[in-house]
């Protein structure tokens, strides 16, 4: 084989640069690849934070609805500036380095929305898509609504109504029926010191609710807020059989405070504007029994919450039963009155089958679940019953039971829907039948569940649209429940 040199050195002058065209378009695709690398990562980072900020905005802000009546959407509206606020500190200020904030209101009053967006500069990208991107994240937070206990109504309890408002002394026993008034344990009444763990002062909250449509003074009214044991009451009309002051304690009181909305409608706790304020005692009149009396210079009333919270003082061991009413301008028709959290009634009728509201649920909750506490729920002599209606008719219900000491029985087993038909005072059975109720009490006073406190979970299928009953889950009980 022959190789001449002259042409092989041609050939070689002739590749000459090649590795430099090499070269240079491999530098591209390395840049490429660390373009992707670098910025990509760099991206999807600043986009996360976005979001993690709108989250956070978002759910700081919605603590704030629905707004207060007289509260419009925008700077100025406490869930508008919190979640500007709250946004600024995570770092995205708005109208500051490129980024915007933008809280918004949805279809829903519960719910609060926030947009941020922002301009973050590129590195080895600035030669394919600019030195500048920008980022969006986006977060949607929602509180469910305040649960209206007992009534959605402008009264809850009085004449004319199968359950009463009530409150027990703060030396009466707990096992007496209610948990948070009274300092005494279950064994012992006229206590020294305190027994109870649970014991609250205020005992109870209870809501006042003004409608947007409502306008006028706004009057909060109390049926026999003198304190008297309901024990002489009309059957027909639910009032004392009263006779030169007998059934009035002389060394008690009981304080209703009135509080105007505030910012967090949710939190009923820490409201701190009195409008209004009224004690009853054993100096008030005669006339004060069997009647409404108002709590006085409430003032003009605003939309929104207002939070009335209950106190006994003087350390008797009586039961008060009273009922709340409101009116502005002299109306109902805009106003409702509701237990907040907890609240204790009387029923004022041995036996007879009253039905009362226990909670309402708005189409909200669809696809939630619902507990509810019952405490001493056998506190009743013969027969006793209570069955579940209304909008959790044909809906899972389950049962847990904890007694006098804090102990779960059973394990803390969750019982399915059915009558709960065992006789052993605070023991533990297994639910029967199809409906949802509890038995509470047998013949021959055997209690059952005296002292206990009984926890119903209602699982709430996603269907739920309040087309059953209003949203209302109701109880219909027998003898007395307290």
């Amino acid at each position: 084989m022959m190789v001449r040199i002259k042409d092989l050195v041609k050939n070689r002058l002739d590749e000459r640069g090649a590795i430099l065209v090499l070269s240079a378009m491999a530098l591209v695709v390395i840049m490429g690849m660390a373009a992707f690398a670098v910025d990509y990562g760099w991206l999807a980072y600043n986009r996360l934070e976005v979001r993690k900020a709108a989250e956070a905005a978002a759910l700081a802000g919605v603590v704030h609805m629905p707004l207060p009546g007289s509260a419009t959407w925008g700077a100025g509206a406490d869930a508008y500036d919190t979640a500007i606020d709250v946004a600024g500190r995570n770092g995205y200020a708005n109208g500051v380095d490129g980024a915007t904030v933008a809280p918004s209101e949805t279809s829903s009053p519960h719910q609060v929305k926030v947009t941020i967006t922002d301009e973050i500069p590129t590195f080895f990208l600035q030669m394919f898509i600019g030195d500048m991107v920008t980022v969006t994240g986006d977060a949607t937070a929602e509180q469910l609504p305040i649960l209206k206990l007992g009534s959605d109504e402008s009264h809850l309890g009085g004449p004319g109504d199968q359950l009463w408002v009530a409150i027990n002394g703060e030396r009466r026993r707990k096992g007496s029926g209610d948990p948070y008034s009274t300092y005494c344990d279950f064994s012992t009444q006229e206590c020294s010191g305190s027994s109870n763990s649970e014991h609250k002062s205020p005992a109870y909250y209870y809501a006042v609710e003004v409608g947007a449509s409502a306008s006028g003074a706004l009057d909060v009214m109390v049926y026999d807020g003198p304190q008297l044991d309901r024990g002489d009451v009309d059957t027909d009309t639910g009032e004392y059989s009263y006779n030169n002051g007998t059934g009035i304690d002389l060394n008690w009181t009981l304080t209703f405070d009135l509080y105007a909305p505030d910012s967090t409608p949710n939190t009923w706790t820490d409201n701190s504007n009195l409008v209004c304020s009224r004690t009853f005692g054993y100096n008030d009149p005669s006339t004060a029994i069997n009647d409404w009396l108002g709590l006085g210079g409430c003032g003009a009333a605003t939309s929104g919450t207002y939070v009335l919270a209950i106190t006994v003082g003087g350390e008797e061991a009586s039961v008060s039963a009273f009922a709340i009413g409101a009116t502005v301008g002299g109306s109902g028709s805009d106003v409702s009155v509701y237990g907040l959290g907890a609240m204790s009634l009387w029923m004022n009728e041995d036996n007879s089958t009253p039905t009362f509201k226990v909670i309402r649920l708005d189409a909200v909750y669809a696809g939630s679940e619902v507990e509810i506490g019952l405490f001493d729920p056998g506190d009743a002599s013969g027969l006793a019953k209570m069955s579940f209606t209304g909008a959790f008719s044909g809906y899972e219900c389950l049962m847990q039971v904890t007694d006098q000491d804090g102990v779960l029985l059973d394990g803390g087993a969750w019982h399915t829907d059915g009558w709960w038909n065992n006789t052993l005072a605070g023991g533990v059975g297994d639910w029967a039948g199809s409906s949802c109720g509890i038995t509470t009490s047998q013949s021959g006073n055997n209690r059952i569940y005296n002292g206990d406190w009984i926890k119903l979970r209602f699982v709430i299928p996603p269907e739920h649209d309040c087309s059953n009953n209003g949203g209302e889950l109701l109880v219909d009980s027998v003898l007395r429940l307290r």
